[in-house]
């Protein structure tokens, strides 16, 4: 097993957070995201990014979850400090190839489920 890996076929989960820009949806996003920073220290969070990237069709801020212990703790206390916010959680699966699953099928989604660009994955 990597030291970098989570486990046998997880590298770690991602973390995103999404909001429209300039609204007070950001507001409340880029708050959660001073909560996280203050209650899992151990979470390497990244800056905000405003308008869509990759298969996110809105701004997000990203946090990255690599192990399993930070896993169980943060996802109950997301699930109850979300607010109105949308998020996905997804594994980074060790074997290429696997950025469709790992963002379908392999999710969870808190509050509404967004429609991502699931083409960049085919650029690849």
């Amino acid at each position: 097993l990597s030291a970098c890996a989570m486990n046998s076929f997880i590298s770690h989960y991602d973390i995103h957070v999404y909001f429209v820009k300039d609204t007070p949806e950001e507001d409340a996003a880029l708050a959660l995201q001073e909560k996280v920073r203050a209650s899992f220290p151990q979470v390497p969070l990244f800056r905000p990014c405003r308008d869509p990237v990759g298969p996110h069709p809105v701004g997000m801020w990203e946090g990255h979850i690599k192990d399993e212990q930070t896993f169980a703790t943060l996802l109950p206390w997301l699930c109850w400090h979300h607010g109105d916010l949308d998020i996905l959680i997804h594994p980074n699966s060790l074997k290429r190839g696997e950025g469709v699953l790992d963002h379908t099928t392999r999710a969870l989604w808190l509050g509404n489920r967004r429609t991502l660009d699931l083409t960049i994955f085919n650029k690849r």
